[in-house]
């Protein structure tokens, strides 16, 4: 299995004119995509937040099911092309988001801790659609306590997150709850309004401070490249 490089990544340093960040930002762009598009999208907030180390990590080049085993840059495995909906195939698969990327993210979360000396309570993750699920486990199995926020655009909470939230420790034992933000597209159809709905019950029945917008009348690319 191909694996996430360190090199691979854009990685958008604080500013000089401090002597460390304050914060970071860790980014998952979605499936088929690469970091390039979304460290553009963030360049306004890079200018106005000098003081934020962003990192916008790029996902490996994995074989797909649904493609017959042909690679795409993705975060995991893709068993089928349909809408990912409450209960489908991918909506229920631990593969979806591959181990080996938590694991490597984990370790970029450490490294923002240890090296950058950034608290694991001001490290925010985000992402879309596949990345919005990926950055949803990776924030919600952190092992070193719970980081500061959490994005999903357009996006899901695949077996592990969901498993994540009814442990003992989810909430409240290890510092806040990470505040969350969750977006999607009412008319999205690659991933279905049905599954940023359930993940905001969930989140919040584990106790989780959630902020959810919806954009009505819009798709997938246009909620996340838009309002969302």
């Amino acid at each position: 299995q191909a694996m996430m490089t360190p090199h691979s990544h854009v990685v958008v340093a604080s500013s000089e004119v401090v002597c460390c960040a304050t914060a970071a930002i860790v980014w998952l762009h979605g499936f088929g995509d690469g970091p390039e598009s979304w460290a553009h999208e963030f360049e306004l907030l890079q200018r106005e937040l000098p003081s934020v180390h962003w990192v916008f990590l790029r996902a490996p080049n994995l074989p797909q099911t649904f493609d017959c085993g042909e690679r795409w840059l993705g975060w995991g495995d893709y068993h089928k092309s349909e809408c990912t909906r409450v209960g489908t195939r991918d909506y229920e698969s631990d593969e979806v988001v591959a181990v080996s990327v938590v694991h490597a993210a984990h370790r970029v979360l450490d490294d923002l801790v240890s090296i950058q000396g950034v608290p694991a309570g001001r490290i925010f993750v985000g992402g879309f659609s596949m990345g919005a699920a990926a950055a949803a486990e990776i924030a919600l199995t952190y092992p070193r306590g719970h980081v500061g926020g959490l994005a999903m655009l357009n996006g899901w909470l695949p077996p592990r997150a969901r498993a994540a939230l009814l442990q003992p420790t989810a909430v409240g034992l290890a510092g806040p709850p990470p505040r969350t933000l969750v977006t999607h597209g009412t008319k999205d159809t690659q991933v279905g309004f049905d599954a940023g709905v359930e993940a905001v019950r969930l989140l919040r029945a584990a106790g989780m401070r959630v902020r959810f917008e919806a954009q009505h009348g819009d798709g997938h690319l246009e909620s996340a490249y838009g309002e969302g």
